[in-house]
This record gives C-alpha cells, sequence and structure tokens, in this order.
C-alpha cells in the first residue's frame, strides 16, 4: 500500500477547518500571551475538537490512484533499508544475548 502526503487543496481545508473550529475554544481567548500563537498572530494549536474524535479517527481510508508521473524518492527508501537493517542487527545481538543468558543491552547475567 503506497501511502501519500494529502494534496495542498485537503490541507488547506483541513487547516481553515482547524482555524475555525479553533474560534470558539480556550485556546483562541482573545487578552493573553500564549505559545499557541506565531509572531504573526496564528493559531497553531493543533487539535481543538474533543479527545474522542481524535480517538475515533478520520474515518475508513481511502485508496488513491497511483500518481504514475510522480517521481521516486530514493533517499527516503534507503532511509527505510537502513532502519531495517539496524532493527534487524538489534534482534540479532539480542537473540543472541538471550541464548547466552545475558540482558541483552547490559551484558548482565539474568536469572
Amino acid at each position: 500500500m503506497c501511502v501519500r502526503a494529502p494534496s495542498s487543496a485537503v490541507q488547506a481545508e483541513h487547516n481553515t477547518a482547524v482555524q475555525e473550529a479553533l474560534t470558539t475554544t480556550v485556546y483562541d481567548a482573545g487578552g493573553c500571551t500564549s505559545y499557541y500563537f506565531t509572531s504573526t498572530g496564528r493559531n497553531t494549536f493543533a487539535w481543538p475538537w474533543s479527545t474522542g474524535r481524535l480517538v475515533r479517527g478520520p474515518g475508513p481510508l481511502r485508496a488513491m490512484p497511483q500518481d504514475e508521473t510522480a517521481s521516486p524518492q530514493p533517499e527516503r527508501a534507503a532511509g527505510q533499508a537502513r532502519l531495517r537493517a539496524v532493527g534487524r542487527t538489534s534482534l540479532l545481538r539480542w537473540q543472541a544475548g538471550s541464548a547466552h543468558g545475558l540482558h541483552p543491552e547490559r551484558g548482565a547475567v539474568s536469572a
């Protein structure tokens, strides 16, 4: 499955919805200084809705057609390959330590 970043239009729509929802929250109350506000006055609080709504999530994900004109991201693929290699190395190190009664990170004898 390919996961792509949302389009500029989708991002703009979401950002507009966030800014509109913020107008009725304590995060947008005027008259005080807050680290949520940028120097230009934009409120950067990320989720003005309830925690329940956040937990329920955005709903089902829809499959998107592949963009045949998109260029591959070799640097991302290389980074993912490095992470997989590090993960395998750590797992092998842990398995070897466990087989000898050693704690995989500290080298201490386990009970």
